[in-house]
């Protein structure tokens, strides 16, 4: 289990999450009988918390409010053994929430975002992590930061592999002028034609996908396929796709934070393109696995133990919009 002195810093949204579950068929204009969790959430939140249960030292950088969800979220990402230092409490501001619906097999109906609160995170609140991002083992960002912090975030001098989630098909966008600083560049289908202008329902679309990305400077392009996998490609012409991991679904709500946890943590620890493609979609099966978005007993043995087992499991999707 990788550990180092250098932290991994992943700066972007930490919210409540408040996800629903229909336990029978869901009507639209409806009210359907189901099962309602809350749990701590939020596209970098989760990602650092990944990675700290892959035993990586990380550094969460976010803005919560300061009501009882801000509260109860520092205090589950410090249990989570997350350095919580960098979330700043915003007076005044409401906690991000991300409230989701999911039909009975588990398939992400709609979800609404409410990060308002990030647009406190800008340049002038990140200069103060300056010095942590230069010593930094690895950086991850998500795409709920404000097009601000991002453009002052491309601009410093971070000699450590940059990470980015794209997050939605609706914030992708604010990444484009940083693609050429990115190490790892995760995304799903949609956000790749926003981004990118071109089709990627066939395979021989999304390697015209892919190979724009690269053109633009990504080194490593991972996108989800959502119930068909994960395609992960380099810019020196490496490329791999792997199927989904066959195994029952809760709720997908957080598995993409998953998969992107376990590709930072496939870089540093310098595994080929394959192995990182397959762990990282560990990582995701576990996940949805659950009903909360973080799975508490994530590791690599978990991982190998779970693919021991995929010949006798049923199948599962593996795509995150947040």
């Amino acid at each position: 289990m990788p550990t180092s002195a250098a932290r991994i810093v992943v700066i972007g949204g930490a919210n409540l999450d408040i996800a629903g579950r229909a336990t029978a068929p869901a009507r639209p204009g409806d009210s359907t009988p189901g099962r309602v969790h809350t749990a701590a959430g939020g596209v970098a939140r989760n990602i650092a918390e990944n990675l700290a249960r892959l035993g990586h030292a990380v550094r969460l950088v976010s803005a919560v409010g300061d009501d009882d969800d801000g509260r109860r979220l520092k205090r589950l990402t410090a249990a989570a053994r997350v350095d919580a230092g960098g979330c700043r409490v915003i007076a005044g501001a409401r906690t991000a929430r991300y409230l989701s619906l999911h039909a009975e097999d588990g398939r992400l109906l709609q979800a609404v975002n409410d990060m308002a609160v990030l647009d406190a995170l800008g340049p002038d609140a990140l200069a103060a992590e300056a010095g942590r991002l230069r010593r930094a083992a690895a950086v991850v960002v998500d795409a709920n930061l404000c097009e601000a912090a991002l453009g002052w975030l491309f601009d410093q001098p971070i000699d450590a592999a940059l990470h980015a989630d794209a997050v939605s098909a609706a914030k992708c966008e604010r990444l484009r002028t940083g693609l050429a600083r990115l190490h790892t560049l995760k995304l799903n289908r949609l956000e790749a034609e926003v981004l990118s202008g071109l089709p990627t329902r066939t395979a021989r679309q999304r390697e015209r996908a892919a190979a724009w990305f690269h053109a633009q400077g990504v080194r490593r392009l991972a996108m989800s396929l959502g119930a068909d996998g994960l395609r992960l490609s380099e810019a020196g012409g490496a490329v791999c796709e792997r199927p989904a991991w066959p195994v029952p679904v809760r709720n997908v709500t957080g598995a993409g934070d998953a998969l992107m946890a376990g590709l930072v943590h496939a870089q540093r620890a310098g595994w080929p393109l394959e192995r990182a493609a397959d762990f990282a979609l560990g990582c995701a099966a576990l996940t949805v696995g659950i009903d909360a978005s973080n799975h508490p007993g994530l590791s690599e043995r978990s991982v190998r133990a779970l693919q021991r087992r995929r010949p006798s499991i049923a199948i599962a999707a593996a795509d995150n919009p947040a």
